[in-house]
């Protein structure tokens, strides 16, 4: 049991440091569809997953160059502190409520730019540059920004918005390329999946979500203990069936002076008990320490894994304490004491 709290205090360290080292791209309440049908592909799944939200996300590029790309700067920001938009899209009102920056609608109806940060920042203006096929500044324009906070390490959506009659203005054009809705709830793997169907009928068109890490090795973990648990108890009740034999004839003495018949199930129960709980708490420690060397020398975060030692320290007790209830016989009848070797 020991070697199953030190192999699954190893997993769970990894799992947890998995998970610290995870930085959502989407909020939870989003799924995106990508590929050359999501035009199509994207309303079917909003409509079928029942979205709040939902809205076309079209990559920019400029109509009077050939081969460009397009980004915004904030260019009044210290040069190492600067920030660059390089996922810029046109959108309206809906799609500003499909990504969760409601509250800059009327800003965007305004001219202005909309940024989505992933913390607070102060950037009243942004300049939108326009690179060729060389990565030369084929044309630049500075417009008034406003800041939308996401919380979010990076964007795998967008991170500006433009209305589409800035975007005319500036001469640039759109082509489709993600679709994005927003749920009433956090988005689960049944969603994706259903999304997924959707964009199964399309060409090169699939679905996704920031769903976060999910430990790989949590089957592995409870066929583990459910081993441990049967080999414990093997051993548990081999040494609890040594002891009663060792014991008899105390039983036929307690049974002679008037002990009732039960008894027998009674001490061999407390016997599995304190068998059972002797080994899961020396278990934990010797299982816990060499895992905890092992993670912390390589400077992980060390995680304790809770259903192994709650399996260790109470369920192997208990199921020892109930199978010898089960299990164990009562004292022999006074008729079996006249016969010692039956």
């Amino acid at each position: 049991f020991a070697t199953t709290v030190a192999v699954s205090a190893y997993f769970a360290s990894r799992d947890a440091q998995t998970a610290a080292d995870w930085r959502p791209w989407a909020r939870a309440d989003q799924l995106v569809i990508q590929g050359v049908g999501a035009a199509t592909a994207g309303p079917e799944a909003a409509a079928a997953l029942g979205a709040i939200a939902s809205a076309p996300v079209p990559a920019l590029f400029s109509s009077s160059e050939g081969e460009t790309y397009v980004e915004l700067e904030d260019r009044t920001a210290p040069e190492g502190d600067r920030w660059v938009a390089s996922q810029p899209t046109v959108g309206d009102a809906e799609l500003l409520r499909a990504l969760g920056a409601e509250s800059a609608a009327p800003a965007l109806a305004r001219g202005e730019i909309v940024l989505l940060m992933g913390e607070a920042r102060d950037v009243t203006e942004v300049t939108i540059v326009v690179y060729d096929e060389d990565g030369e500044v084929a044309g630049a324009t500075t417009l008034p920004a406003t800041v939308v906070t996401t919380g979010l390490f990076h964007t795998g959506v967008t991170d500006a918005v433009m209305s589409p009659a800035t975007a005319e203005r500036l001469g640039l054009s759109t082509a489709l390329s993600q679709y994005v809705i927003r749920l009433p709830r956090p988005v689960v793997e049944a969603d994706v999946a259903r999304a997924a169907e959707f964009a199964a009928q399309q060409p090169a068109t699939s679905a996704d979500a920031a769903l976060g890490p999910l430990p790989p090795d949590m089957l592995f973990r409870i066929v583990l203990i459910t081993v441990s648990l049967l080999f414990a108890l093997s051993v548990t009740g081999i040494a609890v069936a040594l002891g009663e034999a060792e014991s008899r004839p105390d039983q036929r003495t307690l049974l002679a002076i008037g002990a009732d018949p039960g008894m027998r199930r009674r001490i061999a129960a407390a016997r599995a008990g304190v068998l059972g709980l002797m080994a899961g708490v020396l278990a934990v420690p010797a299982g816990l320490l060499p895992a905890w060397g092992l993670v912390g020398s390589n400077g992980a975060p060390f995680a304790v894994p809770i259903p192994e030692v709650i399996a260790a320290v109470v369920i192997l007790p208990l199921a020892g304490i109930l199978g010898a209830l089960i299990l164990a016989r009562r004292i022999p009848a006074w008729s079996a004491l006249r016969q010692p070797d039956s």
